[in-house]
């Protein structure tokens, strides 16, 4: 069973409520994937996603959160850290020390 790592803006796109045409199609295709993939695979999310969800002005965080019942917290160790510099590395996000 393959491990996959899931971050905040899947489940932020599962549970959108925007109209536009982009924010559909995200949340559509990310809903196909929970429905069909997720349970043939062994799902994580790290400390950081939970909060990320749980932040107060996140409206759809209950929704959120609920989807990541039953998932495994990705432990921080050395090897983490480094995977989180290597997909950081195309600067599609900033990297926070």
């Amino acid at each position: 069973m393959a491990h996959v790592y899931l971050e905040t803006s899947f489940f932020s796109a599962c549970v959108s409520t925007r109209t536009n045409p982009r924010s559909i199609a995200w949340r559509e295709t990310s809903t196909e994937w929970w429905q069909t993939q997720a349970p043939r695979h062994e799902l994580f999310v790290s400390d950081e996603v939970v909060a990320e969800l749980s932040h107060p002005d996140f409206a759809m965080a209950n929704a959120a959160l609920e989807m990541l019942r039953g998932l495994q917290l990705l432990e921080l160790t050395v090897e983490v850290r480094g995977l989180r510099k290597f997909s950081f590395a195309r600067e599609s996000c900033p990297v926070h020390p």
